[in-house]
């Protein structure tokens, strides 16, 4: 394994930066020269030529790396991870409806086609315990609970149905109503 800095056993609890501090150390210690190459396609020429390599390498708590020798598969191997896919449930974008102004949807200027999903706020969280935090928040006015996916969202509410100004009129109707009869049981003049 070259001249790594460290040799993994696979009992270290290493962290992200470790793993990738490791990583360049070994790619560092056997310097090539790279030959210029257009980008088309070339991680499957870079595989055809070096018999497979680089391949995706996989963990269960730390981000996907890339093995391009045979050496350092084994190395990583030796950190955990491993060529199958491994599904991650952290971090994860939650949704929820807020009708804040700010969530209203942006538009581009020259085709007027909608950029943002409309009055839509979504968080990260980074693990099950901050998404605890997250859920137990109470929604205020304007907004919905957390959900996993946009299609779980609540419709946005639609405004009143009727005219502003009939609205204006009905409730100072209203309005006059009560003052009448707090007049009457008062015993004053409104």
């Amino acid at each position: 394994m070259g001249g790594f800095s460290m040799r993994p056993t696979g009992e270290q609890n290493m962290t992200q930066g470790q793993v990738d501090q490791f990583l360049r150390d070994a790619r560092d210690s056997t310097r090539q020269e790279n030959p210029q190459v257009l980008a088309i396609n070339q991680v499957a020429m870079m595989r055809a030529k070096r018999n497979g390599y680089p391949v995706d390498m996989y963990h269960e708590k730390f981000e996907m790396r890339q093995a391009m020798k045979p050496e350092e598969e084994q190395a990583l191997a030796q950190l955990g991870y491993q060529r199958q896919y491994i599904h991650k449930h952290y971090p994860k974008v939650l949704f929820r409806r807020n009708m804040d102004a700010k969530f209203e949807p942006t538009f581009d200027e020259a085709s007027g086609i909608q950029l943002t999903n409309a009055f839509v706020q979504q968080i990260t969280v980074k693990d099950a315990q901050h998404e605890k935090e997250v859920r137990a928040m109470k929604p205020k006015a304007g907004q919905s609970v957390w959900v996993n996916t946009l299609a779980e969202l609540p419709p946005i509410e639609e405004g009143p149905a009727e005219d502003p100004a009939v609205t204006t009129a009905r409730l100072e109707g209203e309005i006059a109503g009560l003052k009448s009869k707090l007049a009457e049981k008062t015993g004053k003049a409104a």
